[in-house]
């Protein structure tokens, strides 16, 4: 028996995650705007720094939009499982 307010939930969840997305992308923009102006600063010692961890943290984002993609997957999967098992007992 499907829950009455799944369907409420489910465009809740998704205007939420829709307007923490633009927030996001909003910060990420003026954070890089004013890494942008902080660069030209930077001694070649402290730039070469600033370029590793750079590198990290881009490789740390990909990792986590991957584990992200394979828990949505995962959840969308044991969703299908558990309506199937219902079905079946």
């Amino acid at each position: 028996m499907p829950n009455r307010f799944e369907e409420a939930a489910k465009k809740a969840a998704q205007t939420t995650d829709d307007q923490l997305k633009d927030e996001l992308n909003q910060i990420k923009e003026q954070n890089r705007k004013k890494l942008n102006e902080l660069i030209p600063t930077l001694n070649t010692k402290d730039k070469k720094a600033f370029n590793e961890l750079i590198k990290l943290v881009n490789a740390d984002t990909d990792m986590d939009e991957k584990l992200a993609g394979v828990h949505d997957s995962l959840k969308s999967v044991f969703g299908m499982s558990l309506k199937i098992l219902k079905v079946l007992v």
